[in-house]
Parts: structure tokens; sequence; C-alpha cells
């Protein structure tokens, strides 16, 4: 099972904004020349907006946490400590002033947005997802909520619901750069690939026609949109056309692993393995910490019948990500085939445990593509009934 290692693009979840409120300032008991003096809202928010203004985000933190403990039924200090509080990856601080902007105004969509950021930041998308759900209930002509639930769902590996968003996201919004390039990644993940080369030519198109054509973000997004139909090339079996897209991508720039590593994809799919261990290994010379890079060199490597140095490369990987269950499925599926299977038992259980359903139905396609290969392993029928009845519990059969 190999991993597609793509970039992730670039967030676009833009805040709403609130008019400063005009509040008058509270006074204390005059008890001497020194007595305080609270502030009004309208003077620590201008303060504030003039410390985010400078890049000071300790001072404007400061002033937005006193602003909300003088004023808190007032939405906006509420608001902006959350956006400035994920800022400084202060995330607790985000959440609980997200949470708190919901609590002031449950009919702000914004509110809810926010939250969902906030939530995502924290890792906790399933709840992210459940906010901005609400923020579409509100505002269901919004396309960055649609989008934001398109890139939890992507987080999720809910790529039918990830790719409803994002249709929808772009229907209100059909020259959004991000939105084509996106929905071409969904596409990708479900293997259609005719409709996810349309969607990143569409969004190399309109790359190309934006004002910021000549900017280098552009140029860095362009590359790795152009990668990505290289991978979807691949998919339709276009290898060549694929290879050769990526090897011009990389004479332009020889030190950017990203390119080696999707060429080793493309390559490895086209049955070419000891091409794409070699591009691996350029890939990994450059970015040696590259877990996914690390995985499907492993991958690679068994397709090349090199089965302990799939299970050294699958291990370096796991060693820096252990979340990656693909990668467990593979060293389940190596042990399998060499009949050993209590490490192919193990392998697959620790894999089970972190894995979504798509990716135990792609370890089912992969122990059954062995089996028509090697239609006496005992032990890979036995496996192949594990993931089943696994699949089947993950989907609620």
């Amino acid at each position: 099972m190999m991993k597609l290692n793509f970039t992730a693009l670039l967030s676009f979840l833009l805040m709403s904004s609130f008019a400063l409120a005009d509040t008058p300032p509270i006074k204390t008991h005059n008890s001497g020349a020194s007595s305080p003096v609270i502030q009004s809202l309208s003077d620590l928010m201008l303060l504030a907006q003039q410390s985010i203004q400078k890049h000071d985000l300790p001072s404007a933190s400061a002033l937005l946490k006193k602003a909300v403990q003088l004023y808190p039924e007032a939405l906006q200090p509420t608001f902006m400590l959350a956006e400035v509080s994920v800022q400084m990856k202060d995330y607790p601080t985000a959440v609980f002033a997200s949470k708190r902007a919901v609590q002031i105004d449950e009919n702000n969509a914004g509110a809810y947005g926010l939250l969902s950021q906030t939530l995502s930041a924290e890792d906790e998308n399933a709840q992210a997802r459940t906010a901005v759900e609400h923020a579409i209930s509100l505002d269901p002509n919004n396309p960055e909520w649609w989008s934001q639930l398109g890139n939890l769902s992507m987080t999720l590996k809910d790529y039918r619901n990830a790719q409803k968003a994002y249709i929808n996201a772009e229907g209100l919004d059909p020259n959004n750069i991000l939105l084509h390039a996106s929905l071409g990644d969904v596409y990708t993940q479900r293997n259609l690939n005719q409709e996810a080369l349309s969607e990143y030519s569409a969004a190399l198109r309109l790359l190309d026609e934006s004002p910021i054509s000549k900017s280098p973000q552009a140029s860095v997004l362009k590359r790795q949109i152009k990668m990505n139909q290289a991978a979807s090339l691949s998919g339709l079996k276009k290898y060549s056309e694929a290879e050769t897209a990526l090897r011009k991508i990389i004479a332009e720039n020889p030190k950017d692993a990203g390119g080696y590593a999707t060429l080793g994809q493309v390559l490895d799919s086209g049955g070419e393995h000891s091409q794409a261990i070699e591009a691996y290994k350029q890939a990994l010379t450059i970015q040696p910490k590259d877990a996914i890079s690390w995985g499907n060199l492993g991958w690679a490597e068994y397709g090349a019948g090199q089965y302990q140095e799939a299970i050294s490369s699958s291990e370096k990987a796991l060693t820096i990500d252990k979340t990656l269950a693909y990668v467990r499925f593979n060293m389940g599926l190596i042990y399998a085939v060499e009949s050993n299977l209590s490490e192919a038992q193990d392998q697959y259980q620790k894999a089970i445990k972190i894995a979504s359903p798509s990716d135990i139905s792609s370890g089912i396609d992969d122990v059954a593509h062995a089996m028509q290969k090697m239609p006496g392993n005992k032990v890979l029928t036995q496996v192949y009934s594990i993931l089943v009845a696994a699949h089947n519990k993950a989907i609620g059969l």
C-alpha cells in the first residue's frame, strides 16, 4: 500500500470581524491621585489592534485578556483573543476563548467557525467538524465554512464527505485556486484520477491568471499541483507522461525531496521498483526524517522482493511517525508473504487500531493481490479473513 506524499495545501480560513464597541469608561471611586481608572472597551481594543499591527502578539494577548475580564459579555475581545492565541500557538486559551464566543452569541456562524479552527489546532478534529457544521447551518452560503469542512473531512480520511464539501465550496467560489487543488487531492485519494486532472488543470489556469502568479508562493503552489498532476497521470497508468513531467520538475530544482518522492511513487506504480527505490533514496538524502518516504521506500523494496530491507525501512518510518497505519499493513503483508503468522498478526492488529475503514480496505486489496501470486500461502488466507472481519466491524456490519 503506497501512501501519497502530498504537501498539505495552504489553509485559508478567513475570520469574521466586528465593529469596535463604543463602551463608555467605567470609573472607580477616587481614593487618591493614584487610583486606577478602568479603561473603556474601545480603548483596550484600539491598543490591542495597535500591538497586532506591530506584531507584538504577547502585548495584544495581555490587553485582550484584560478586556475579556472587564467586559465578559463583549464578543469582539473574546473573538480576537482566540485569534491571537491561535497565532501564538496558545491553543488552550484559544479553545477557551472561542467556546466563550459561542456562549456569548450562539447564532454567530463566525464564532463556530473560530471554535472549529481552534479545536482543529488541538487535533480535536471530530469536534471541530461538528462546530463547522453548526456554522454551515447558520450560514450555508459561505464557502469558507464548506472549505473548512472539507479540510477536516480530509484530515479524518472521510474522502466522500470531503468531496461533497469542496464541491459546495467551489460552487459558491468557483475561482478559488485552493478549492480546485483541494478537490483534486480528494479525487486522487478516491482514485478518480481523470476528475483530479481536471481540477488541477483549473487550479493552474487560475493561478496563471492571478495577480500573484509571479510570486514565490505561487511558484511553490504551482510546483506542488504539477506533482499532484503527475500522480494522477500515474493513477491513469500514464506512467511515461508522469515520469517525464516529474523529471522536468526535478531538473528545475534538484534539491526538492518532494519531486523525488513523487517520482518514486510513479515508478513504483509502473512496476519499476528498482528505479523507485533509487528515487526514494534520493528524497531521503535530502529529507532523511520523512516518515512517508521511508514507508514508501519499504513498499518499493517489497515490490522488488527485498523483504528484509522493506521491513527495515518500514520500521524507520514508524520510528519517526507511529501513526502511519499503512506502514503497519505493509509490514503485516511482508510477514504474511514470508509465512510468519505471529508477526503478521501482530502488525495487522496494531494497524487496525489506528486505521480508517479505507485503510483496512486497501490492506485487503494488497493481501488479495498477494494471494493471486501465492495461492498456496495459508497465512495470507488467514490474515485476509482477519482484515475482512475488521473492515466489517469498522463499517458497522
